[in-house]
């Protein structure tokens, strides 16, 4: 019998998206972003197409508590919001900021150099006949267990990640918004190839195109920029996705393109199923861990290195369940590994409850950020809620806050600006 849940779902998120359209008058807000990807994802999922397992109306369920959280969380911040002043509770938008371009220059630096030799190492493991498959999971582990193979592997982890990061916000900011510096945009991009190369991967590629493409829509609704610099951007995605296709192409010879974006989007739900089958079975959840990952991860790791603390065993737990999501599996005829949704990480922290607590402060946090671009269109505010989009567009995957380098790169981007005293186009006070 065809569930019609996901149907439902669907139609509640078309809904609640032309309502976020036409209450917040623009195409850039969460609740636009976030119902709008989650009412496609539903959608693709439901067709069952290629062979995919067909998902129960146990995993559509948790999707819907998750969509009523974030909604709930946005609605509730813009009430508080309108009946204070967001000022009162905001470190940043009362500020004039500008983008600190020596400090960029030699971060991008230090991060060219360093993956530059990450891209000799991933060469010459190509060279021994390993498969590019092979040589992005091995991205993800050290290189030895040495003291210096774990230095480079938490200096990656905890601080090269995180610069590519913001990198590309800080570029996006600047082309659209600022001086339009060559050196800078050069640099991101040259930084965004050799991280791609050096892991593999494709997602860097992929963040640089939708962090390009919302910096536009923001600031093309607040200022004039010339087609010319929308060709040439134009030009730099199309090469990206070119790039990306060869990627996918020596990572899998009989690639399909159509095939791989469907089951990418499309069998992350009935995959957080299965992972919440376990988790359910087992009765044991990790009671906050995993929306607050990024930041205990890094803690907790570096207390039992020094010897102060011994891991605890939620901590424990939560990396078992992790490191279980690298496990392929068959669903239906489609075999599929770590794309588990945001959704997961809240469910193994409590529960339906956790669903529903960790998408209300997912909506808070977003909506917050948000609100302080529409009362405030300063450099940091856009940067810091490009940052929040660009999580939010890898929700698919994962809880964009479990990755340590994500949480740091908020604080790397209060280096990246600094304050003046100089006024531009962009510090204006909303009149909504």
């Amino acid at each position: 019998m065809i569930s019609l849940l996901p149907y439902a779902i669907f139609l509640f998120c078309i809904i609640i998206l032309i309502v976020g359209i036409k209450s917040q008058k623009d195409l850039f807000n969460p609740i636009v972003l976030f119902f709008g990807l989650w009412g496609i994802i539903t959608l693709l999922s439901s067709l069952h197409l290629f062979g995919l397992k067909e998902a129960s109306n146990k995993a559509y369920i948790i999707i819907l508590v998750g969509l009523l959280g974030f909604l709930s969380g946005f609605l509730l911040i813009q009430l508080l919001c309108k009946k204070t002043n967001i000022k009162r509770f905001s470190l940043i938008s009362n500020n004039v900021y500008e983008i600190n371009y020596n400090v960029m220059y030699v971060l991008l630096l230090i991060s060219i150099i360093y993956t530059s030799f990450r891209v000799y190492r991933t060469f010459s493991l190509l060279a021994e006949g390993y498969g590019l498959f092979k040589v992005r999971l091995l991205s993800f582990e050290p290189i030895n267990r040495s003291l210096i193979g774990l230095l480079d592997y938490y200096f990656r982890s905890y601080f090269i990640k995180g610069i590519v990061y913001i990198c590309v916000i800080v570029a996006a900011v600047d082309y659209f918004a600022g001086k339009k510096d060559k050196k800078l945009l050069i640099m991101t991009l040259i930084l965004v190839l050799l991280s791609s190369i050096s892991s593999g991967g494709r997602l860097t590629m992929y963040n640089f195109i939708i962090v390009f493409l919302f910096a536009l829509i923001i600031f093309r609704k607040n200022s004039q920029i010339q087609r010319k610099y929308i060709y040439i951007i134009s030009v730099v995605f199309l090469s990206l996705i070119i790039s990306m296709y060869v990627i996918s192409i020596v990572r899998k010879k009989d690639f399909d393109l159509f095939r791989t974006l469907y089951v990418y989007f499309a069998s992350c739900i009935p995959f957080m199923e299965y992972h919440v089958d376990i988790v359910s079975k087992t009765g044991e959840y990790v009671y906050g861990m995993g929306f607050f990952s990024g930041i205990i991860k890094p803690i907790l790791l570096f207390l039992s290195k020094v010897g102060i603390l011994d891991r605890p065993d939620k901590f424990n737990l939560f990396n078992e369940l992790i490191a279980d999501l690298q496990n392929v599996i068959n669903l239906g005829d489609v075999r599929y590994n770590a794309f588990v949704t945001l959704f997961y990480y809240f469910y193994f922290d409590f529960g339906h409850l956790g669903v529903l607590l960790g998408s209300l402060m997912y909506g808070a946090m977003s909506g917050f950020s948000y609100l302080s671009v529409k009362k405030k269109l300063n450099y940091l505010n856009v940067a810091i809620y490009l940052l929040i989009v660009q999580g939010m567009f890898t929700s698919m995957i994962r809880w964009a806050f479990s990755v340590p380098a994500y949480v740091f790169a908020f604080g790397y981007l209060l280096f990246a600006f600094k304050k003046t005293k100089h006024r531009n186009q962009l510090e204006y006070e909303s009149k909504e």
